[in-house]
């Protein structure tokens, strides 16, 4: 759905090496992000393409996420 590397995450998914987390908005998937389970710290966030996402997206994310003790940094 979002033309990105993401499907090939599966593997690292199912090993429990990365979380992935999808973001959606006005019921459409506009972005995800993987997490390293080890540390919680975000190793990257992408929209469709690879693209970045938008910034009303990430600041809301972002701090969703630091609600969940994930880092962003």
């Amino acid at each position: 759905m979002l033309h990105n590397c993401v499907g090939d995450f599966g593997n690292a998914v199912a090993g429990g090496h990365s979380w992935v987390i999808g973001i959606e908005q006005s019921d459409h998937i506009i972005g995800c992000i993987e997490v390293n389970p080890a540390n919680r710290q975000v190793r990257q966030a992408l929209g469709p393409r690879n693209r970045t996402l938008p910034p009303t997206a990430t600041a809301s994310v972002f701090e969703a996420l630091q609600c969940c003790g994930v880092s962003a940094t």
